[in-house]
């Protein structure tokens, strides 16, 4: 009897050229198999060590723990910028993983009150080109869960590359217990970061939320600021005074930054499960 399995890309043919209904029914398994570990997400499939530019860019920008979220420019009645946490998918242009760590050189802890996921993140998309094209300007931003263990290996994979595995200040960084919930937003106009910073501060805190139903709103304890290329991001410091569970089903996170419309995103915790536990 001949039974061979080929496996070429990502892609499983099985070939019986004889057999009983046993051995078709094995086959049949081995495809089933076969196609759910091509289909799976490259977070569960392979180890953060292997992640190539295109996973790390997904990640950053396009997974359960970030995503796009557009809003519209320069009206007052605009349409607020929100996300149920499965809209803006894609998102080509969007960032640049080659700038993951706006400062690959950067001390990863240098933001105090932080934690070690005070590293710095991706680099959103600036104002969309429709102005010029006479349509209404839209901006697009990137909200991320930065206190997240997957996103915390994806900086530390762009930032040490093949040597991320042997890297003690990566090791300290990954296995560090992060006391707070961190957000990061990216893709601000630099202007920001020529504002008061404490005026500034004391305004988002007030305009800033992260939330679950049937929970008290969670506060920001601190916000930051870093310049990341053209752009500048902002982080979100929550304490942990309620810890999210998966039974809390959604957490959304809010906030409202100077004259731009609110920014609201919904993360789905149940996507947010990674080698068997919750991370947040």
């Amino acid at each position: 009897m001949e039974f061979l399995v080929y496996c070429t890309g990502s892609a499983a043919l099985l070939y019986c050229s004889a057999g009983n209904g046993r051995m078709k029914n094995r086959g049949a398994l081995v495809l089933l198999l076969a196609v759910s570990l091509w289909a799976a997400d490259f977070w569960q499939s392979k180890p953060f060590t292997d992640w190539n530019d295109k996973d790390l860019q997904k990640m950053m920008t396009n997974s359960p723990w970030a995503r796009q979220v557009s809003v519209v420019l320069g009206s007052p009645s605009a349409p607020a910028g929100s996300s149920d946490g499965r809209g803006r998918r894609g998102g080509g242009n969007s960032g640049n993983m080659g700038e993951v760590a706006a400062n690959p050189n950067a001390d990863m802890g240098a933001n105090p009150g932080m934690g070690a996921a005070g590293a710095r993140g991706g680099r959103a998309g600036a104002a969309s080109d429709e102005m010029g094209a006479g349509l209404t300007p839209s901006a697009t931003f990137v909200i991320r869960w930065q206190s997240a263990l997957p996103v915390k290996q994806a900086l530390m994979r762009a930032k040490y590359g093949n040597e991320v595995a042997t890297s003690p200040e990566a090791k300290k960084f990954l296995e560090s217990t992060e006391p707070n919930y961190v957000i990061g937003l990216s893709g601000l106009s630099l202007a920001i970061l020529r504002t008061d910073p404490e005026e500034l501060k004391k305004a988002l805190m007030e305009k800033t939320s992260l939330s679950a139903k049937g929970k008290d709103p969670l506060k920001p304890s601190d916000i930051q600021f870093t310049r990341s290329g053209e752009r500048a991001d902002s982080y979100f410091v929550f304490p942990k005074t309620a810890a999210f569970t998966l039974d809390d089903k959604e957490v959304e996170f809010s906030t409202k930054i100077g004259t731009l419309p609110p920014m609201k995103y919904k993360f789905h915790l149940k996507e947010m499960v990674y080698n068997g536990k919750l991370e947040l």
